[in-house]
């Protein structure tokens, strides 16, 4: 992948993918922790088979080389960013109902737009805010989170934070290394972050568990590599507000798996999310196609 870009359409197309390929990863994630899987003993499971993936893909890559980074530093605070930020929001589901941890979670997009100005000097304009805005008031009418304060709360907002700065530090990075390097490393941290846990707690497998979380560790393999490439092509203020559509699939694989109905306040928060999304792709293809009657060159 080469450096940061400004390819807003493919950027989109990237994020879209993404949203959904790790939306079906989370379904299989929870089919699992339901059938008595602790999440980090999933978690590190999924990353040591992700290693595993890149290893017989490296060599198309250019071998061990093509892991090595000019940036360590930055790289390994991503992936120390992204790892935390994985713990710190399934931590805070000890103690949040789930619909008050995904509100704090889907803040790191307002997060995201705000670090993209300072760190990366990115402009973003008022329509981007307001689809940005008008998205998370749909997550807010989807879930109608409790008004009670709790302290674990904090711990969604620092994963929150870590999410951020992770995508926010993978457009910056994206100047220099690949996406595939950016996943990779974000695997390895978060692999060693959880093992240490998942020995406490681990439970034996069966033969279908080992083929749901093969498929699991698939998706997340393609999902993050289409996350990071996302934030590469296109400004962080394009793509983040597209990841209120991961509300639209939650809502459609409940029904398909578990039966779940979602009543008029679920449907009516996914509306205005998945408007919100098509109006940003729509106003991104409008700036990015000539008027009617004019040369496209004359610019």
């Amino acid at each position: 992948m080469a450096g940061r870009q400004n390819r807003p359409l493919p950027g989109i197309g990237l994020m879209m993918a993404a949203v959904g390929l790790l939306s079906i990863m989370d379904m299989i994630l929870k089919i699992m922790m339901t059938a008595g899987h602790s999440v980090f003993q999933l978690l590190f499971l999924r990353s040591a088979i992700i290693a595993i993936l890149f290893a017989a893909v490296l060599p198309r890559w250019g071998g061990i080389a093509a892991l090595r980074t000019t940036r360590p530093a930055l790289l390994l605070l991503r992936s120390l960013a992204g790892a935390g930020g994985a713990l710190l929001f399934f931590a805070s589901l000890r103690y949040l109902p789930l619909a008050d941890a995904i509100v704090v979670a889907f803040g790191a997009t307002f997060m995201m737009t705000a670090l993209s100005v300072p760190l990366l000097k990115e402009t973003v304009g008022r329509q981007r805010w307001l689809a940005t805005i008008v998205g998370f008031i749909g997550v807010l009418i989807a879930v109608r989170p409790g008004g009670t304060f709790h302290p674990a709360a904090l711990l969604a907002v620092g994963g929150s934070f870590c999410y951020a700065l992770m995508m926010v530090l993978g457009r910056w990075l994206g100047t220099s290394e690949p996406s595939y390097r950016q996943v990779f490393y974000f695997n390895i941290a978060l692999g060693l972050m959880t093992l240490p846990m998942a020995l406490t707690i681990w439970v034996p497998m069966t033969s279908m568990d080992m083929v749901l979380l093969g498929s699991m560790s698939a998706l997340a393999f393609a999902g993050h590599f289409c996350l990071t490439a996302a934030f590469v092509q296109a400004p962080v203020g394009v793509v983040a507000p597209l990841e209120y559509t991961a509300l639209a699939w939650a809502t459609a694989l409940g029904y398909l798996v578990w039966g779940d109905v979602p009543d008029a306040a679920v449907l009516g928060g996914a509306a205005i999310i998945v408007l919100c999304g098509l109006y940003i792709l729509r106003q991104e293809s409008r700036q990015r196609t000539p008027p009617a009657g004019n040369d496209a060159t004359a610019v």
